[in-house]
């Protein structure tokens, strides 16, 4: 059985009980640091092996795997510091167990925290083309994540951000039209951007469902989001979630992921031919040319679900069976992508003295999703039946992810965001937006 989180700790010494805690290996480590409070055993990591020149850098941040009663201790990792880099070395498919200490100042105890590396080249895949629907709350939406982006061209969501790195992949491989492909599907968010690399400028379109307030229980309601929008994602005549409701009412293009032809002022409803042969109806809620061309709508070979924010663990327990039933029985040749994040901030407040605890401070968002997260893999995630958890919390900078405004290198709360470390920053998007598009690459190869 996992263990979460030891909720009666403070402080972390040698002669502490011990508990047996997963992640904690006994050879090697010189003196037992007692239940430090790990997250899953198998902690997945996802990273891309581009080239030599273009390689990105995944740094693993030592807050998102302790609970709040760690705030302020003085844990390490072995390298001194509060986070681990990690880099791709090969350009072979490739899954490696990392072992990293964790260390305690005072007492020199230490602990191991493992981690899985699943590195994929990206040549493998380059004739694949993903159709990924990411469903989720104000974090998909894309709420405080203009701030502190890294050039002004970039996206601002990470699902758009995913879009961008197999873009940059085409660019760098002669551009050609039917490699490094992903089409990111949607009628409601979009998150296109106007591209710059290597002397190549183009925009690029990049779709999904984000919804403020959104959680995974209102899937089962007529309403999604706090802003009383219907959810397109309801079967009316059936009172319930399904897939194939929101297909039949949004479709705009063909499994090839091509745009369906119409030549109806009012299209809704038609029955089309597609790239592949097959007839198609084009969305009852299509009612227009302009509909038809900006709604991105079809098939999904991949389901994103991001939606652990705005619920309770008990909720998310209650209601994750009955979507991924819904989603296999409707679509059985569909992978579904389980997403769990963290909040802004830290664990470490005392390492940021310019700035006040209670603004850059974990809150119980942290334990809440961590929570998730643990349930998640214990009891759900089956890869062989096509459900994958993705822990993108361990990749997502800390103090760095908080929205802000940037003067002297400084971090701080930027007061027109309402809950600043509940929507991390640009910064948190990109580095999610790389891991998403590894993840993609390694179930696509």
């Amino acid at each position: 059985m996992l263990i979460l989180f030891a909720t009666t700790l403070s402080l972390i010494t040698c002669s502490l009980k011990h508990y047996k805690t997963i992640g904690v290996e006994e050879k090697g480590v010189d003196k037992e640091l007692s239940s430090i409070p790990l997250l899953s055993e198998l902690n997945y990591i996802y990273e891309t092996y581009i080239s030599e020149n273009r390689n990105y850098t995944t740094r693993l941040y030592l807050s998102h795997f302790l609970s709040n009663d760690y705030k302020n201790s003085d844990l390490f990792f072995n390298n001194h510091h509060r986070s681990i880099a990690l880099k791709p070395e090969t350009d072979k498919k490739t899954v490696k167990e990392v072992k990293a200490k964790v260390i305690s100042a005072s007492s020199g105890c230490s602990t191991i925290v493992r981690f899985i590396r699943r590195i994929i080249p990206g040549y493998l895949s380059k004739k694949k083309k993903p159709r990924v629907l990411v469903i989720g709350d104000s974090v998909t939406s894309g709420y405080g994540s203009e701030s502190n982006k890294s050039e002004n061209w970039m996206p601002s969501q990470y699902w758009a951000y995913a879009k961008m790195f197999f873009e940059l992949e085409k660019i760098d491989n002669g551009n050609k039209a039917d490699e490094y492909n992903a089409l990111f599907i949607g009628s409601w968010t979009d998150g296109s951007f106007t591209i710059h690399h290597n002397g190549v400028e183009r925009r690029v379109k990049a779709m999904a469902e984000g919804y403020g307030g959104a959680s995974l229980e209102q899937l089962f309601k007529p309403i999604f989001g706090n802003a009383d929008l219907p959810n397109r994602f309801y079967d009316e005549t059936k009172g319930t979630f399904s897939i194939k409701s929101y297909l039949s009412k949004y479709r705009t293009m063909d499994d090839n992921g091509e745009r369906l032809v119409s030549s109806k002022i009012n299209p809704a409803g038609e029955c089309v031919k597609g790239t592949d042969g097959k007839e198609y109806v084009i969305g009852t809620e299509i009612t227009s040319q302009d509909r038809l061309s900006k709604v991105d709508v079809c098939t999904p070979s991949i389901i994103v679900i991001n939606l652990c924010h705005n619920t309770t663990l008990k909720n998310y327990q209650k209601n994750i069976g009955p979507v991924l039933n819904t989603i296999n029985k409707e679509l059985p040749d569909t992978k579904v992508v389980l997403m769990t994040i963290d909040e802004a901030g830290t664990l470490f407040p005392t390492d940021y003295p310019n700035y006040a605890a209670s603004q850059i401070t974990y809150t119980g968002l942290h334990e809440k999703n961590a929570a998730i997260y643990n349930y998640l893999k214990e009891k759900v995630e089956n890869e062989s039946k096509g459900v994958y958890v993705f822990a993108s919390q361990f990749v997502m900078p800390t103090m760095e992810s908080v929205p802000s405004i940037e003067k002297e290198g400084k971090y701080g709360k930027d007061s027109s965001v309402i809950a600043p470390n509940y929507h991390p920053n640009n910064k948190a998007h990109e580095v999610w937006g790389y891991a998403l598009y590894s993840l993609i690459k390694w179930i696509i190869s």
